[in-house]
């Protein structure tokens, strides 16, 4: 009898599941999903279709900033150049002011040392 029982169940499941739903309301989740599902892999085609072009565009980007990047170091370069020549030219033109500073100053007059020392070395 519990065989049979068991049995009647199981047939009654397998029928109802076999015969499924009608009502458009069950059905609205399912479809819900399946709309997503579907939407998200027309996404990724989208995606794989233009990979190439966006690993294309991107590498046109690193090239450029490299180009930029290596235009910017060479003109700083050019830039500290120029400056670190000022800066040894100067301290050689001033040279003879320099002299003529401390043979003051050891001549009795010290005050010239709070201005002329600064300028010496900065």
């Amino acid at each position: 009898m519990k065989t049979a029982i068991t049995k009647l169940i199981a047939l009654l499941i397998g029928l109802g599941t076999l015969a499924g739903c009608n009502d458009p309301r069950a059905e609205a989740p399912s479809r819900t999903r399946i709309d997503r599902i579907n939407g998200y892999a027309k996404m990724m085609r989208d995606r794989e279709a233009q990979g190439h072009r966006r690993v294309a565009h991107t590498l046109d980007l690193i090239e450029r900033q490299n180009r930029r990047s290596d235009e910017h170091l060479r003109r700083d370069l050019r830039r500290l150049n120029r400056r670190s020549h000022y800066d040894i030219q100067r301290w050689h033109d001033r040279q003879p002011r320099y002299r003529s500073d401390l043979l003051d100053m050891w001549d009795g007059n010290p005050d010239l040392a709070n201005e002329m020392i600064p300028r010496m070395f900065y």
